[in-house]
């Protein structure tokens, strides 16, 4: 336990102390229970790429985030806890009820504009998470308060495109490949002779995990022969090929 001693003078001892008094007091996360009330206009929360970003508003000198997410599928970090004279930026993890939380405060004059809570996946799924705000300004007023529930896109480490599946397949298969960077993405199958039987996929696509499926049919919605094909994918600078066997 700490006993204080006032001395009329804020320090870095002041902060250490209530740095680790957060730590003590945050060893166990709550859940967010029911809706919180919403105050002040709603403040911008996104996926980029992994990341999932919290824009802050004008004027925001303290705050807190707290993040609910699946565990099993799931992960969210941020980045190192920064204690100064002047800024306070700290965060607590539960990996085992997935949980985040992350609070911050600031001198005027150096400002957070927002804040970036990295997500990793264990799987190829789409997850909803829940994400509560209550950010305060240079009074210590209320500026934006509320909760959003939001769809977190898995996003793999690297590309990959995997064999299809069945293989031999009749009269259809299915296609995954993985796409860690948005881009502009073609899927395209071939013959023996390399001669482009069907377009797939030709678009701009964002970072996650796909999958596409191949009825058998070429470019003009006419069944193709059985016999050896390959698909192509190509995002990006990376290009990879595989083959199949369509039997009849």
């Amino acid at each position: 336990h700490f006993i204080p001693t006032p001395n009329n003078i804020f320090d870095l001892r002041d902060v250490m102390a209530f740095v680790q008094m957060w730590y003590w007091s945050n060893s166990s996360l709550p859940l967010i229970v029911g809706a919180m009330p919403e105050i002040g206009s709603r403040i911008n929360i996104e996926q980029i790429d992994k990341s999932v970003v919290v824009s802050l508003p004008e004027g925001s000198a303290a705050g807190q985030v707290f993040i609910e997410y699946p565990p099993s599928s799931k992960k969210f970090s941020t980045k190192a806890d920064i204690t100064k004279e002047d800024h306070i930026y700290l965060s607590s993890t539960d990996d085992q009820t997935g949980k985040i939380l992350i609070e911050w405060t600031n001198s005027v004059d150096n400002n957070e504009s927002e804040i970036i809570i990295d997500s990793y996946s264990f799987d190829r799924n789409d997850m909803p998470i829940s994400v509560g705000y209550t950010i305060y300004g240079i009074d210590d007023d209320v500026i934006s308060q509320g909760m959003r529930s939001m769809q977190i896109r898995a996003i793999p480490d690297e590309y990959s495109l995997h064999h299809n599946y069945p293989n031999p397949f009749n009269p259809s298969t299915t296609i995954m490949y993985d796409l860690p960077e948005a881009g502009h993405t073609r899927l395209i199958i071939y013959d023996l002779l390399g001669r482009e039987v069907a377009i797939l996929v030709n678009k701009n696509m964002d970072a996650g995990y796909y999958s596409t499926r191949w009825d058998g049919r070429n470019q003009y919605g006419q069944s193709v022969g059985a016999g050896m094909y390959f698909y192509q994918i190509q995002s990006n600078e990376f290009i990879r090929t595989h083959k199949m066997l369509l039997v009849k």
